[in-house]
Parts: C-alpha cells; structure tokens; sequence
C-alpha cells in the first residue's frame, strides 16, 4: 500500500463511563505504527499481549475523530473490523481503539507473574515446629524413665522390709518356742512316789481293821 505507516491509537487500562459526557476514563493511550498488509484481528490481540492483556473482554473503535464517542463506537469482532479501522486510519490519518479489560490492568497482572509464591521460609518453620515436637517428645521418654525407676526403687523398699519382716517373726518363733514346756508331762519317779503311799496307806488299814 501507498501508505505504510499507519498509526493506531490504543486506549487501555481504563472503562466506559458517562461522567456528563460519555469517554474512556481512568486509562492509558499507546500510539503504535501498524503494517496494513499485516493487520488482522489476531494481529491486534498478539499487540495486547505483549501490552501485558491477555484478558481482553472487548475491543471497540472509533468512526470519528474527535474526543466524542457516544454514537460514535463500533465493536470490534473480527478481520472485517479490523479492515474496516484501517481505511478510517487511512481518511483521518488515525484511528483510535479503546480496550475493555476482564479483570485488571497489565502492570498488576505483571507484578503477579514476577511475584514468587512465598513460600520459601515456610519449610523452615515447618522444621522449626518439628524439632520443637521432637524435643518435647525426646524430654518425655525422660520423665517416663524417672517414674519407672522410683516406682522400681519403692518395689524394692517395699520388697527388702516384708524380708526384714519375716524374718524378725520366724527369729522370734523360734526364741519363744523352746520355752514352751508341755503342760501334761509326766515323770515316772512322781508316778512310783504315789504307789508306794498309796500301799503304805492300805497296810495302815488291814491292820487296823484286824485289831
């Protein structure tokens, strides 16, 4: 074409608002030189993206010149719009295309992209609690033992004075048992003692009775 340099005026960043007058508010313009023989609707959203939009909701432009857009805006869909800019860059020298975003503006979705997740410090934390919980769980075994050693050592207290115990008793069983003297013990000479009184006594009354 005769004319290879064509511009191309984006206005990005912002949002259609009627504020007395209805505009393209709260964005930013970009003035770019387009190739005609390269122009397509998919050439346009390659632009964006390397603009930082790749959320791009809807594309409008202009059919006048001046800074009034209320029925002046036409919806880009297709190659055909695209043609259709062009020829009125071509009349007017520009053409203007206004932006409407999906979620946010570039700089924000960049600053996402770059951004790292935080998560670096997390796993030392993480090792940090768990050397917290290793330390209370090897403290515990500890305490564990201690118990254990008492509750042994009172077993054995306890064990060494039922010892001491029985043996005191079976010492004593055994001093106090040879005291002990049967009480029906009978000794044969009391046994000849009583015979012979007993037939001194009889002899006494024979003799008595012959008289």
């Amino acid at each position: 074409m005769a004319n290879s340099h064509i511009e191309v005026v984006f206005h990005h960043g912002g949002k259609f608002e009627n504020n007395g007058t209805f505009g393209y508010h709260y964005g930013e313009t970009t003035t770019i030189k387009i190739d005609p023989d390269r122009w397509s609707y998919f050439e346009i959203l390659s632009i964006l993206k390397e603009m930082g939009y790749r959320n791009v909701k809807d594309l409008w432009y202009s059919l006048g010149r001046g800074p009034v857009l209320e029925d002046c805006l036409e919806p880009l869909l297709d190659d055909k719009g695209a043609c259709h800019l062009i020829n009125i860059a071509m009349l007017n020298g520009e053409a203007h295309l206004y932006v409407i975003h999906r979620v946010c503006e570039p700089e924000y979705l960049l600053q996402l992209e770059c951004i790292s997740e935080p998560q670096i410090d997390r796993p030392s934390d993480e090792g940090e609690v768990e050397r917290d919980s290793a330390d209370l769980q090897v403290d515990r075994p500890s305490v564990e033992g201690e118990v254990e050693r008492e509750s042994a050592e009172k077993e054995v207290q306890i064990e060494i004075g039922v010892a001491d115990v029985e043996a005191v008793g079976e010492a004593e069983v055994q001093t106090i048992a040879p005291e002990v003297e049967p009480e029906s013990e009978v000794h044969p000479e009391m046994i000849e003692v009583e015979v012979d009184v007993l037939a001194d006594i009889e002899g006494m009354v024979e003799d008595v009775g012959v008289e």
